[in-house]
């Protein structure tokens, strides 16, 4: 990102995999640059400190009615103690081929808040077929 000449990157590294057809595992590892301007959780400008993120995730086929996933979420300013732990629930279900509609709610252990979100997965593709692309 770049924001009042301040250029700034957010790594982000993950790996899930399916465990016996029922069950997906994931870890993701993410990093982001003091003076990061992130529109999704830009509301008091961009990071003043660099941020490390660990999340740990686990999700159940629901038999047609989605996916139930848990995540433990770990964040840290640069290498010092954790500033948030975080432990959420989400639902999500398909709405059709490739698109995807998810709720979910988490904690924070330390402050003691909560968070809610709703995401909308679609692809650009489906999402400009027949629109701006003209087939």
């Amino acid at each position: 990102s770049r924001l009042e000449d301040v250029q700034a990157w957010r790594y982000r590294f993950g790996y899930s995999v399916m465990m016996a057809d029922t069950v997906r595992l994931g870890v993701r590892g993410e990093g982001v640059d003091a003076g990061f301007g992130d529109l999704g959780s830009y509301y008091a400008g961009a990071n003043g400190q660099t941020l490390m993120r660990s999340t740990l995730s686990a999700g159940v086929p629901l038999h047609g009615m989605g996916t139930l996933s848990g995540t433990y979420t770990s964040t840290a300013q640069g290498h010092g103690e954790a500033t948030e732990r975080r432990f959420g629930l989400e639902h999500s279900i398909e709405l059709e081929s490739k698109a995807q509609l998810a709720v979910g709610a988490d904690r924070d252990l330390l402050s003691g808040e909560y968070g809610w979100r709703a995401r909308l997965s679609l692809p650009v593709d489906v999402f400009m077929r027949g629109h701006w692309l003209g087939f």
